[in-house]
This record gives structure tokens, sequence and C-alpha cells, in this order.
């Protein structure tokens, strides 16, 4: 019994995992638009890390994958988060748009990996 008080104090708070879910979902919204832009083959979305294991703290981070057959549409998410980054009448807070490498349109190569990362609604 004492472990499940535990438990249940070290939990996320519901409105955290909703805001979070919620982060989740306008991220692998905006993910499918452009893939289904620049491409015809279905992406897979997914949650990792703390997130999923609701073992994150008030102020992590929420880290997610995107499983396409190739990566021509990193630039057009990053350039699709810059642009509601700049607008007053997104439906979310974005922020501190950048990607690793700066140039995602150069050729993938086994020992990088490209990453968009930005601030969604508060969460990074």
């Amino acid at each position: 019994r004492q472990v499940d008080e535990l438990v249940m104090q070290l939990q996320p708070h519901p409105r955290a995992e909703a805001h979070r879910n919620a982060v989740f979902r306008h991220v692998s919204k905006l993910i499918a638009h452009v893939t289904k832009e620049e491409e015809k083959d279905e992406v897979l979305t997914f949650r990792f890390g703390s997130v999923p294991l609701k073992t994150y703290l008030p102020h992590g981070d929420l880290d997610l994958t995107a499983f396409t057959s190739n990566d021509r549409w990193l630039q057009k998410l990053k350039e699709k988060l810059d642009s509601e980054a700049k607008s007053e009448s997104s439906t979310a807070v974005v922020a501190g748009v950048h990607s690793v490498p700066h140039d995602l349109n150069r050729p993938a190569s086994a020992d990088v990996v490209k990453v968009v990362k930005c601030q969604v609604d508060g969460i990074a």
C-alpha cells in the first residue's frame, strides 16, 4: 500500500500529462502534413524517453521521433515550425526553432542524425 501511494505521488499531474499529449498531437499533425506534401509514404511518430514512461520532471522535454522512407521532409517541418513561431494566429506557441545540422537538405549519412528542435507551448 505504501508503494502504491508513493507511485501515485511520483506520477505526473493529469494536467501535465494532458498538456504533453496536446503538444505531441500538434507536432504529429505538423509532421503528417509536411510528409504528405513531400511523399506519399506513411509516417509513424512515437514518443520516447521519459514521457511515455511518465518519469519526466515538470520542466522536462518531450522527445519524439518520426519514421518515414526518407528525410526530405525535415526542412519543410523546420520551415513550418518557423512559420508558426512568427504567426500570431497559430494554435500553439512555437519558439526556438533550430536544427542539427543547420542544413537539413544535405544528404544523410550513417554518422549524422538529423534533428529539429523547438519549444511548443513551453515544452522543448
